[in-house]
């Protein structure tokens, strides 16, 4: 049916004593993508059905926009004993709040708790782990996620786990997942599963047999980072720049992630000569500031006007050094904070922080706490493992420090 278009902000003005009518306003203004200019005011404890309905569309339509003190404000309310009818709806939302607001770490352990409590709605909760974790570039986590929603048939669940188990390079789970695949009812979804299974087939030595789109995808299912020739023999095979670019620049990515900032540097480089796409330029330029600042140089020439654009993560990054590099401890404090415990993915950010409060923590386990929370949920990151053993070895937990570099090597073979 065609939505009837009307001023929804202008109409909900003239009914604002009217809660049922301000929350239905804002679900026509989600629909409609239309702008309204009211806030509910929240109760100091107790809800009822039509404030807390309020509250929830409220936050549905705001997700994206909410500040820190109206999300802790709500999940104080949602957490209240005497709102517990209401507990799950709101933490659901509140769990995107925190997403989209960069805490990565409070949002998948809220959706993760929930998960646990609601046998109802537990494989949706992990579907939308598992699209998180994959966003996080955290592969071997969403298959964790999307299997978990595959026991309760959530929709598409069975699709995505095998992306998952793909990008976390299982090839034989891969493979047999996508076989699975041909059988779904949905022709998109078995021709996704026949381009998987192509790929996740083909010999090494039948890439001149690939078209240049399927040479991408083999990069990208089934070659490491160490499999530099391997690499090289398959951009000689790609015609099309941008795939080349895209190849090379996701290269770059993973080679940084495994702290081989050379490499890293010459496959960013690369990018960079094969793209004229503006968007993917950008980040490439946050990608070579991400190894200049790995390599200890935060500043490098031209980077105050590309900072501009770079990512969340990245920006914070950014002000954090900034300010510490101006003696403003304060503002320091507060960004390396966020960067060392919202989001354990943002791999630059934690190892940042480290650097940072071992230079002024307030308690020598300080950065130990932070690097052991950032594993406990990025179990599959290198250069964190790493860390973690060598601020474990530092404070004499040997065995805590051998598991961990045990654990590092084999990731080291493997990606």
């Amino acid at each position: 049916e065609e939505l009837i278009p009307v001023k929804v902000d202008s109409v909900s003005k003239l009914f604002l004593q009217s809660t049922a009518i301000q929350s239905n306003a804002l679900v026509l203004a989600v629909l409609q993508r239309q702008k309204i200019a009211h806030q509910p005011v929240l109760p100091d404890s107790t809800l009822n059905l039509l404030n807390a309905t309020l509250l929830n569309n409220y936050m549905v339509y705001a997700v994206k926009d909410l500040d820190t003190a109206f999300i802790e404000k709500a999940y104080r309310l949602a957490s209240h004993p005497s709102n517990e009818v209401y507990s799950e709806a709101l933490k659901s939302t509140l769990a995107h709040a925190y997403y989209h607001q960069g805490n990565v770490s409070r949002a998948m352990a809220i959706l993760a708790e929930l998960g646990y409590l609601s046998q109802a709605m537990q494989g949706e909760y992990n579907y939308i782990l598992g699209l998180w974790a994959l966003e996080q570039g955290a592969p071997e986590l969403a298959v964790s996620h999307f299997s978990n929603a595959v026991e309760t048939n959530y929709k598409d669940a069975r699709y995505y786990q095998s992306i998952a188990l793909a990008e976390a390079g299982l090839r034989n789970e891969a493979l047999k997942a996508s076989v699975e695949l041909l059988n779904q009812n949905d022709s998109v979804v078995r021709e996704i599963g026949r381009q998987l299974q192509k790929i996740l087939a083909a010999p090494a030595t039948g890439l001149s047999s690939l078209s240049d789109f399927e040479r991408y995808q083999f990069f990208r299912y089934r070659v490491t980072s160490r499999d530099t020739l391997l690499f090289n023999q398959l951009l000689n095979h790609i015609k099309n720049a941008e795939y080349r670019a895209l190849a090379c620049y996701e290269m770059g990515k993973r080679q940084l992630t495994m702290g081989r900032l050379g490499l890293a540097k010459k496959y960013i480089g690369l990018a960079r000569n094969e793209t004229s796409d503006k968007q993917l330029r950008q980040k490439i330029s946050e990608v070579e500031w991400l190894i200049a600042e790995s390599a200890g140089n935060y500043k490098p020439q031209g980077v105050e006007h590309a900072a501009v654009q770079f990512s969340k993560p990245a920006r914070l990054l950014y002000e954090a050094l900034t300010s510490e590099e101006k003696g403003d401890s304060v503002k320091a404090n507060q960004y390396f904070n966020k960067l060392g415990y919202n989001n354990p993915f943002f791999e630059e950010g934690i190892l940042a922080a480290a650097r940072y409060f071992g230079r002024h923590q307030s308690h020598p386990l300080q950065v130990y706490n932070l690097l052991t929370d950032a594993i406990y949920l990025n179990k599959h990151s290198y250069r964190l493992l790493n860390a973690y053993a060598d601020e474990a070895g530092r404070l004499g937990f040997e065995d805590y420090a051998a598991g961990a570099k045990e654990r590092a090597r084999e990731l080291l073979l493997r990606k």
